[in-house]
Formats: C-alpha cells, structure tokens, sequence
C-alpha cells in the first residue's frame, strides 16, 4: 500500500518533493507522507492523498530536509563505499519513520551494533543519522557463482568458479595474488542480482604450479554450478558441467573465453598449454636486456599456464580471477592479463591458472547435472 501511495503522490507533485511514506502504528492507524515543502504546497498533499485514499487517515510532515530522489543518491552512493569497507555489509536502506538510513551488517565476531559503529566510523552517512542491525545471519539469498565482482578496500577482483572448499564449506576460487600475499582476508562478493556475499580467505597455499586461492562463505549459504558472462546484456549464468584439462586444449585450434568485472566477457585462441610467466630480474642483465628469472616470493615457477589471444580478446586490472571455459567446460581462471603484452600479430594475451590444481587448495569445483 505505501508504495501505491508514493508512486501516486511522486508522480502527481514530483520526487523532488516527497521524502517518504510509511505507516504509523503507534496510536491511531494512519499513513503518514513526508514531504520537503510547508505551508500550502504541504497542504495539497494531504488533500490529494485523502481524496485518493478516502479510506486510509493521512497526516503530512512537512520540511523534510532531503527528497525521495537525494535519500536514493545517498543510498547508492554510500553502499557502494560501505560493501568495500566493511565486510559483512549486507544492505543499506531508509527508514522514513525515523529518518534515518538503516545499515544491515552480518560480522559473528561483533558483540553489539555499537561495537560496529565504533569501528567503522558509522554513526552519521552523508550527514544523515545511521541505525546499524547486527545480523545473525546473511540475507543474501541468490547462490554463489563466478564471474561476478569481488571488492575489498585494497581493490577488486573477478569470482572465477563457485567451489566447496576445506570442509565442504561453499565459496569461490579466484587468484592467489587478489590476496596480496595472504593478508587480504576479506572479500565482498556481489552476485548477478546484487545480492552480496561476505567471504573469509581459506587458508592460503602459494604454489608453483597455480596462482588460485579460495574465498569461503558461511557455512549454509547457496552455492551455484554457473558463471556469469559480465557485460553481456540480456544473457542468463551459464552452467558448469565439467572441467577440463590443458592438455586436453590445442594450440591454434581450441577456443576459450573469460568473463571480467573490468572489461566483460571476451575470447581468443589457445597460444600454449605449458607457459611460465617470470619475472624481471633487474639484478642480471645482457646487453641492454634485463634476463627473467622465478621470483618464488610471486610467481608460479612451474610451465603450468594456459595462454590465449585474439584480436577480440579485451582484459585489464579487475578481471584477474574471472572464469577460462569454453561453453560448459571450465579451464581455468584468469590470472594474467596485459593489453601490452601481444603475439606476433600484435594480439592481447591472456594467462590462466589452470584448474588441474584446484585440488592443492584444496578445493573441488561445483558442477551442475
């Protein structure tokens, strides 16, 4: 009923001058309409709503300090700043029958909401006062899968798969260097239909052969057999069926494809299946050269890379960690990505981790029927 009420109201005097409609039930049942203006244009309001709503008793509060359209502005704005600060953010809404923007926050480790507030330095948003609910729970509902955004504060990174990791406990795979070293612990993963998912860094295992981590969610959180092709309009998640191996890939003739929260969904041809990517080592140099060595510290020593290009092949920073598959076959994930490294026929390359050592994580991938 209140949003029948608004889309009338708004639409009859504008979003510029409607705050909020709610219900009021502590005395007398009542719909109550905030408004920006006073004074006749406040009073047209309630004669407007009450002729339209014979039924229903209206009070109007007038002065409202910020419209329908500002609260919304704030609203997106602040989420987007707040899903990367604060790891178990769930929503952020408002509350027209306080005026205050109400914060969701799900974080076991948390006693209380001021605790949160302490922390994170919430108590105000864009100058609005802030009611923050600690969760017992998440209240994401849609199920994990890959190729959609993993945000933290140090950046973002792309899901590559949905997997059960230590435990049997859902999460994602993506790369290892999205966890700088181990010591990003947090990601926030935030689905195709925006539902956000915190998640907790599986014990890391930096290896030679993969550049591949695990991202765990709470235990109970729905886990998907698909990955999201990113930026292709109108196209629904893909399911996983299988996974294949790079040896099962030809050089010149097998066709993948990567899916990335920076630059969409792309595909190229394989170019190898046994590549290492090193380092430059600027303590050794020949000539005006300097030489590339394994950096044990950062790179995967071992020749276990896939590599593939293509004059439509796109990729930058952000889609590290996305889905390598072709159709219904995962590969990899994408782990190395440069516009600026290019073949013979001046194509971008794409490296992924192959999915042959999920195993190590250890991990196994989520498949459908």
């Amino acid at each position: 009923m209140t949003s029948q009420i608004s889309e009338k109201v708004i639409e009859k005097f504008g979003a510029d001058m409607i705050a909020g409609v709610f219900f009021d039930h502590t005395q007398d049942f009542k719909i109550v309409i905030r408004t920006t203006k006073k004074g006749q244009k406040s009073r047209d309001v309630l004669k407007f709503a009450s002729e339209n709503f014979p039924e229903l008793q209206i009070e109007v509060i007038p002065n409202s300090p910020r419209n329908f359209r500002a609260i919304e502005n704030i609203i997106n704005n602040q989420a987007k700043v707040l899903s990367k600060k604060i790891a178990g953010f769930q929503s952020l809404g408002y509350n027209p029958a306080t005026d205050k923007l109400v914060l969701s926050i799900y974080d076991p480790s948390a006693k209380d909401a001021s605790e949160l507030i302490e922390k994170y330095k919430i108590d105000k948003l864009s100058g609005m006062e802030v009611e923050v609910q600690l969760l017992s729970s998440p209240i994401a509902t849609a199920a994990l899968m890959g190729g959609v955004e993993m945000q933290s504060i140090a950046g973002r990174c792309t899901a590559g798969f949905g997997v059960r990791g230590e435990n049997n406990q859902p999460g994602v795979v993506t790369a290892y260097h999205c966890t700088n070293n181990g010591t990003e612990k947090n990601y926030v993963l935030q689905d195709h239909e925006g539902a956000r998912h915190m998640l907790t860094l599986q014990t890391p295992k930096p290896s030679a052969n993969h550049d591949m981590a695990v991202y765990l969610a709470p235990v109970g959180t729905a886990l998907n057999a698909r990955y999201n092709k990113h930026g292709v309009q109108g196209s629904e998640p893909e399911f996983v069926r299988s996974q294949g191996k790079r040896t099962d890939l030809k050089i010149g003739q097998s066709y993948v494809c990567h899916s990335g929260v920076k630059t969409g969904f792309s595909c190229g041809t394989i170019s190898g299946v046994r590549v290492t990517v090193l380092s430059v080592d600027k303590t050794k140099k020949v000539g005006d050269e300097y030489l590339k060595a394994c950096n044990t510290a950062q790179d995967v020593c071992n020749a276990t890379f896939v590599s593939f290009s293509g004059p439509a092949l796109r990729c930058a920073s952000g889609d590290s960690g996305g889905p390598v598959i072709n159709g219904s076959i995962a590969y990899g994930i994408t782990s190395g990505c440069s516009a600026g490294t290019v073949t013979k026929d001046g194509n971008p390359v794409i490296y992924a981790s192959s999915l042959d050592y999920l195993s190590e994580l250890p991990a196994k991938l989520a498949l459908a029927p």
